[in-house]
């Protein structure tokens, strides 16, 4: 027979399976994946679940700063109204009569 033809002995016993290993053998064995894992658990934990709690309370603060923001635009705007009215003679003349009349201006004639 050649060399390079292949020959099998289906006699032959199948490998040997590797012996067992001791837990204590195993763990100092596989270390640097232990090590990786207890880094990656401190991240998630002291790191992650932190940093979404608080991206949650900010979302939830940023919504409250909106509401004011706008309730504050409202009324800057009704006083810039209300100065541009107290600015104009005609408004001033108008208030002047009223403050003069004895009647009350809300009342209907």
């Amino acid at each position: 027979m050649a060399p390079h033809q292949l020959q099998l002995d289906l006699q032959a016993p199948l490998e040997e399976e590797a012996p067992r290993r001791s837990l204590g053998r195993r763990l100092r064995e596989e270390w640097p994946a232990w090590v990786a894992l207890a880094v990656l658990a401190h991240v998630v934990v002291l790191g992650l679940v932190p940093a979404l709690v608080e991206g949650s309370r900010l979302s939830d603060e940023e919504e409250k700063l909106f509401a004011r923001e706008q309730a504050d635009l409202a009324r800057h705007e009704a006083l810039r109204t209300e100065l541009r009215a107290q600015n104009d003679p005609i408004y001033q003349e108008r208030e002047k009569r009223l403050l003069r009349a004895e009647i009350n201006p809300l009342e209907p004639r």
